[in-house]
């Protein structure tokens, strides 16, 4: 219930600062992700550019992976993040393509893992910050790669993981 809220909360949020800034602008990205515990996947997300110095962005990831132990014994899991994050750019320097930022944000978790005869599923959410490198390669394009690491209650397991991810950003 709590991330339901949350979601809806930075749902307002980008409608908010899409009405209350004109001269920001909508825009769409999806890439790649590599999660520390072996998971792999990608996302898609649609953020709001407030300005050159903060945006808010909503998205979904998808992750996979197989887990092996010794004894060949194999699991499958897949897991789901709904995200909110806040970013906070610092071009470097006046007329640079160039920009860090950090980010700070909700998640949302699902995970089902199976191994051939049962599957087992949870829920839960977390929080998550971390910081990357954005490039604006045309007017309409950037690069953006992030390194983030998050901490996540999924059925009553307090969790922690790194990612990084890179990511195209198109702007409309």
């Amino acid at each position: 219930m709590t991330s339901t809220r949350a979601g809806l909360a930075a749902l307002l949020l980008l409608t908010s600062a899409a009405t209350a800034q004109a001269r920001g602008q909508w825009y769409v990205s999806g890439g790649g992700d590599h999660f520390s515990d072996g998971f792999n996947g990608g996302d898609i997300n649609v953020g709001w550019q407030i300005d050159r110095h903060y945006a808010i962005e909503t998205g979904l990831t998808i992750g996979a992976a197989t887990i092996t132990d010794g004894d060949g014994y194999n699991v499958s899991a897949v897991i789901a993040e709904f995200t909110v994050d806040g970013y906070g750019f610092l071009p470097l320097g006046r007329g640079s393509h160039v920009s860090l930022f950090g980010t700070a944000g909700l998640t949302s978790v699902g995970l089902a893992a199976s191994d051939g005869y049962d599957t087992v599923s949870a829920h839960g959410a977390g929080v998550r910050a971390g910081a990357g490198l954005d490039w604006r390669f045309s007017r309409d394009m950037h690069f953006r790669a992030t390194a983030r690491y998050q901490f996540v209650s999924v059925a009553g397991y307090l969790g922690s993981d790194a990612m990084v991810n890179a990511q195209l950003v198109y702007f409309f």
